[in-house]
């Protein structure tokens, strides 16, 4: 995890503190199993996930794990209750490898090197958790990946507010880069989508569903959106238009994403079922406004959660006899609704960012990755992408996904893409950010100091001397000629955003900048993003 980027930002979440229920707030948290409905902080009430224990945290450090949750979640401001939860489970492992290998320790001040190098260790032999299929199987990288990610975000944190039990050391000194394992990019095949073969005998079943979930099940096959976002739908999410009906999703601090409802008969049923809930839990007996309650039973007028959800999808499979290819019955998983969707806009011809744009992931990559899967059942795709699909886009798409782990650089790449034709002046401004963040990244890994103002060129050159990029250390005239060269392309990108943008005032002698112009800008900024990402995990490879 990036320093600048950890808990810099106070109010990250920022929605806790504005719901804090004071009054039962300071006796919750003296107790060792905080329940977040006396907290009065906000939560996914989809998933009964009520306490944060800390019961099986060793005595030592039970109350430093107490406060650094308390501080993030409560005093900055910073994560989800959820994320909270994610933290005191990743942290349990290190916290017991401690207690038993330094019993006599109260703080982490002596903390050392080879300490981080046996931890990972010993997480690597530990079983899985939990009560997925992989419980009780050998850890996989992922999980060792969060692991490590949780530890380093606790150890930054308390050794940037200077925590007295904080590490003596510097955390770049011990946790490394490579430390991570190298997750492994998902192929095609490894994506489990809803097949039409499937989909077809659900359809023809799902009359004997309960009305809560025979529509659910529609729209999360009709909109790709998950089950806790259609869970917590509001009534107000289903909004007309000149040219029919939207569902409206509400993202935080960004403008609502609508998506087209097309089913004319779907429709109907929306507004069938928003009746029934209005007739059943009229007023205050729908506080939050929900589209969705449970309608019957001891949890009536809830929220439903979506563990109910999946199993009454799973009974109805085995009642009804859905069968995959191989004649097992189907067993359903939590994303393939929203990945069929995904594969059926690609079959309608999408393009990758127009798909990109209704599935509203951070990054494009699924949007790529479901245009190839049409391809591979035989969708010809290629007669109907349009000016703006560029091959290298695809190719810098895949390295900012499994070489970053920086939502802002993929963010700023996406961004560039979107505005790309449509926003010349925006891209343009964008290819530049992207360029910046990239050099910053590379700068805060390598734990080296530098002003947050300065100019793109003085950045640039402080990573070529990190990655030995500077051309008059190559011996190879071609090489010199090369990376002179892709300082020119940073400098001309700097003075190309600050010339033609929409950084700056433009006077009536100023040209406007044209599609080329950003089109140019863009793709040069995400190549050369691309080469000093590779450029630098290659380096951090053979350290």
């Amino acid at each position: 995890m990036k320093k600048n980027k950890i808990m810099a930002r106070a109010n990250q979440f920022g929605e806790n503190s504005r719901q804090i229920d004071i009054i039962h707030y300071r006796s919750e948290i003296e107790k060792d199993r905080w329940d977040v409905r006396k907290l009065g902080i906000p939560y996914n009430k989809t998933t009964a996930t009520y306490f944060l224990s800390f019961e099986k945290i060793d005595f030592p450090f039970r109350n430093l794990l107490k406060r650094y949750v308390r501080e993030r979640l409560l005093t900055y401001d910073s994560i989800t209750f959820a994320t909270a939860n994610h933290d005191v489970i990743g942290l349990t492992p290190f916290l017991r490898f401690i207690v038993i290998k330094h019993p006599e320790w109260i703080n982490f001040n002596q903390l050392s090197r080879n300490d981080i190098e046996e931890y990972i260790n010993y997480i690597r032999k530990q079983p899985m958790g939990g009560f997925s299929t992989q419980s009780g199987n050998v850890m996989t990288d992922e999980s060792i990946w969060r692991y490590i990610s949780t530890l380093e975000n606790f150890l930054v944190f308390i050794q940037r507010y200077e925590w007295t039990e904080a590490p003596h050391k510097p955390i770049r000194n011990l946790i490394y880069q490579e430390d991570r394992p190298k997750i492994k990019t998902k192929d095609i095949n490894d994506y489990k989508y809803l097949s039409d073969y499937v989909w077809e005998q659900v359809i023809q079943k799902i009359d004997t569903l309960n009305s809560n979930y025979r529509l659910l099940i529609l729209l999360m096959e009709a909109t790709g959106l998950r089950a806790n976002e259609l869970l917590t739908l509001k009534f107000d999410a289903v909004v007309k238009g000149k040219d029919g009906y939207w569902i409206k999703k509400e993202k935080k601090g960004k403008s609502s994403l609508l998506i087209p409802l097309n089913n004319e008969d779907l429709v109907r049923t929306i507004m069938l079922h928003q009746q029934l809930i209005q007739d059943l839990f009229p007023g205050k007996l729908n506080p939050e406004n929900l589209m969705f309650l449970t309608l019957e039973g001891k949890s009536k007028g809830r929220p439903i959660l979506r563990v109910n959800l999946y199993r009454n999808l799973q009974k109805f499979a085995e009642r009804c006899s859905i069968k995959d290819r191989e004649g097992k019955v189907y067993t359903f998983n939590c994303t393939e609704f929203r990945h069929r969707f995904g594969v059926n806009l690609a079959k309608k011809g999408l393009s990758v960012q127009e798909i990109h744009s209704l599935i509203d992931n951070v990054t494009p990559l699924m949007a790529v990755n479901y245009c190839k899967i049409a391809e591979k059942e035989g969708v010809n795709l290629n007669s109907d992408k349009g000016e703006n699909d560029v091959p290298s886009d695809e190719i810098i798409i895949n390295t900012f996904n499994n070489k970053v782990n920086a939502y802002y650089i993929q963010e700023a790449w996406t961004k560039a893409l979107e505005r790309r034709e449509s926003d010349p002046e925006g891209a343009i401004t964008l290819a530049r950010t992207l360029l910046e963040s990239v050099c910053k990244y590379i700068l805060d890994q390598e734990g080296i100091c530098y002003d947050d103002k300065l100019e793109m060129q003085q950045l640039y050159k402080a990573v070529q001397s990190v990655l030995n990029l500077s051309p008059d250390n190559q011996h190879e005239s071609i090489f010199r000629q090369i990376l002179g060269g892709c300082t020119s392309v940073v400098i001309g990108i700097g003075a190309l955003r600050n010339k033609l943008s929409d950084a700056h005032g433009r006077s009536h002698y100023t040209p406007a900048p044209t599609v080329r112009h950003a089109q140019l800008a863009v793709n040069l900024a995400g190549t050369m993003a691309s080469f000093l990402l590779s450029t630098w995990e290659e380096m951090c490879d053979k350290h």
